[in-house]
């Protein structure tokens, strides 16, 4: 009965009000309620996530006068790295790194994408190699090293890159894309031929990825590949017209072999 009903009640696992209010907030963070979040997260006390609330919708004064406030009080990695980022001042995400005992990745890579954003694209793949052997989960940063390396003609460390991208994210065709783009830089033409295969299983509206499988393809004499790829070409609207010439020796290759 209720009497018995009500004898349990404190059995449940209720949360308790500032728990809900977090949630709260937190929902209202997501579908892009920012000011009101902001405000219930001043109510709680989470300075952490008013600063990213400031930060999301462009209030970088507001944002620079919190952080300042806390660091005032306490000097902490992450509130550092914010300043970095707000100021865009790589002294502030060395302190964060150096507070932290070299062990809060994220301000070494926000570190790394000012580096990147300055054209220093040395000092960028160090910091994101230092950011990853922390915190190696973040398919983002393994890409955006990729591709540093790449410019670096750093070739077997773009590879590395591109292969934790897809074994983290194996729907990325980018990261596959790119991956074959090394492996032929590197004339491993196996390596890159399976990338493209797995990039156009994914992508097969994108012409460039099947024209890039039709000339490893040609490296390889894989004819039956090539012929697929260039019909599969023919049937995107805006690939270029397919080469004739290369069309007629693919067919005569394809017969001979």
């Amino acid at each position: 009965g209720e009497s018995e009903r009500l004898a349990m009640v404190h059995s449940l696992p209720f949360p308790p009000r500032w728990g809900m209010r977090r949630e709260l907030a937190d929902s209202m963070m997501k579908v892009g309620m920012l000011r009101t979040a902001a405000g219930l997260y001043k109510e709680l006390g989470l300075f952490k996530e008013m600063v990213e609330c400031y930060v999301a919708q462009d209030e970088d004064e507001e944002a620079e006068r919190l952080v300042r406030e806390q660091l005032a009080i306490r000097r902490t990695p992450y509130m550092l790295t914010i300043l970095g980022f707000l100021k865009k001042d790589p002294a502030f995400y060395e302190e964060a790194w150096q507070l932290s005992g070299r062990s809060f990745a994220q301000a070494r890579r926000w570190h790394a994408q000012l580096c990147l954003k300055k054209g220093e694209l040395a000092e960028a793949a160090a910091m994101y190699k230092e950011a990853l052997a922390i915190s190696p989960l973040y398919p983002e940063s393994w890409f955006q090293l990729g591709c540093v390396c790449m410019r670096l003609e750093d070739w077997d460390g773009a590879v590395q890159a591109f292969q934790r991208v897809v074994h983290q994210e194996p729907e990325s065709f980018e990261a596959w894309g790119n991956l074959a783009a090394v492996q032929v830089a590197r004339q491993s033409y196996d390596g890159a031929f399976h990338a493209l295969q797995e990039a156009v299983k994914i992508r097969r509206d994108s012409w460039k990825l099947w024209d890039n499988l039709k000339n490893v393809g040609i490296q390889l004499e894989r004819w039956p590949v090539v012929l697929h790829a260039m019909g599969e070409m023919l049937e995107i609207r805006d690939a270029p017209e397919m080469d004739v010439e290369a069309l007629a020796f693919v067919v005569e290759a394809s017969l001979e072999s």
